[in-house]
C-alpha cells in the first residue's frame, strides 16, 4: 500500500489563546444559529417582577435586565440550560434563608461548587459582554469540562440589593512567582457580581503552571468564603455579615496586581 501525503498544506491559525470574538458563541466557536443568552438569566428579572420590583437603570428595557451575548443554540439549550435549572433552586433557597424570619441553611461542598460552576460561566459572560479579555480556549475547555479550569477561584458573599444587577470585571497583571512580569499581558482577570441577595467574586489567571493562593484579606473573615477550589464540607447561609454598596468598592479592589 503506498500512502501520499500533501505537501505544504495551510495550517489553521492557532486562536485559543485569543479573547472571544463577537460574532461566534464563545463557548464553542460556532457562527450558527446564535441566540442572545442572558448573563443575568431571564428567570431572574421575573423573580423580580413577581414582588413587584421595578427595574430601572441603562441595561433594563421593559423591566427587563438587557445584558446579553450571542451563543449559539446547542450550548444555550443543553449544557447551559442544564446548569441554569440545576443553580435556580439552589439560588431562590439562599435567597429566602437570608430573609428575616427564615431559618439558615447549610451549603454542601457539591453545591457550592455547582454555584462555583454557575458563577465562572456568568463571569465568563460578563467577560464576553464588552472588551474580553479571557482566552477562547478557557471557555471551550469550561463547555467540554462542565467545569471551572485549575486556575480559577470562587468567592462568595452575602449582598445587601440596592440595583438588581451590579458588576465589576477587571483585566489584571499578577506577577509570576519570582516576582517578575510574566510575557503575557494581562495575564489574568477578576469579575465580582451580584444576583439576588448573592456576590461572586471569580479570579483566574492564563499565564500556564501553577498557582498558589494566599488569600490574606483578614477584613473579611466572617463575610466571604471560597467556594473554589476546596469548598468546606459546609457553609451556613446567609453568613453573619454581608456587604453593601458602601462596601462593594474595597471588595472590588482587594485583590490587586502589580498595577494594584
Amino acid at each position: 500500500m503506498q500512502v501520499e501525503i500533501g505537501e505544504h498544506l495551510p495550517r489553521q491559525p492557532y486562536t485559543l489563546d485569543q479573547p472571544v470574538q463577537i460574532d461566534s458563541c464563545p463557548f464553542c466557536g460556532s457562527q450558527s444559529d446564535l441566540t442572545q443568552e442572558h448573563v443575568w438569566p431571564d428567570w431572574y428579572s421575573r423573580e423580580l417582577r413577581a414582588r413587584g420590583a421595578t427595574l430601572t437603570g441603562d441595561i433594563v428595557v421593559n423591566n427587563r435586565i438587557e445584558v446579553t451575548v450571542p451563543v449559539c443554540g446547542d450550548c444555550n439549550n443543553r449544557w447551559m440550560s442544564v446548569l441554569e435549572n440545576d443553580c435556580k433552586p439552589l439560588m431562590l433557597s439562599m435567597e429566602k434563608a437570608a430573609t428575616r424570619g427564615n431559618p439558615p441553611i447549610e451549603l454542601s461542598a457539591a453545591e457550592q461548587t455547582r454555584l462555583a460552576t454557575w458563577a465562572v460561566k456568568t463571569a465568563y459572560l460578563i467577560d464576553a459582554y464588552q472588551a474580553p479579555a479571557v482566552p477562547r480556549g478557557f471557555l471551550h475547555q469550561f463547555a467540554l469540562d462542565r467545569a471551572p479550569n485549575n486556575w480559577t477561584a470562587v468567592w462568595i458573599a452575602g449582598y445587601t440589593p440596592d440595583v438588581a444587577a451590579r458588576a465589576d470585571k477587571r483585566a489584571l497583571d499578577f506577577l509570576t512567582s519570582a516576582g517578575v512580569p510574566s510575557r503575557n499581558s494581562p495575564n489574568g482577570f477578576i469579575v465580582t457580581f451580584t444576583i439576588l441577595n448573592v456576590i461572586f467574586q471569580v479570579v483566574g489567571h492564563f499565564n500556564g503552571g501553577n498557582w498558589t493562593l494566599q488569600d490574606d484579606r483578614q477584613q473579611y473573615s466572617g463575610a466571604l468564603f471560597r467556594i473554589l477550589p476546596d469548598p468546606s464540607p459546609k457553609l451556613k447561609w446567609p453568613p453573619a455579615f454581608g456587604f453593601s454598596r458602601d462596601s462593594w468598592d474595597g471588595l472590588v479592589a482587594s485583590i490587586k496586581d502589580r498595577n494594584g
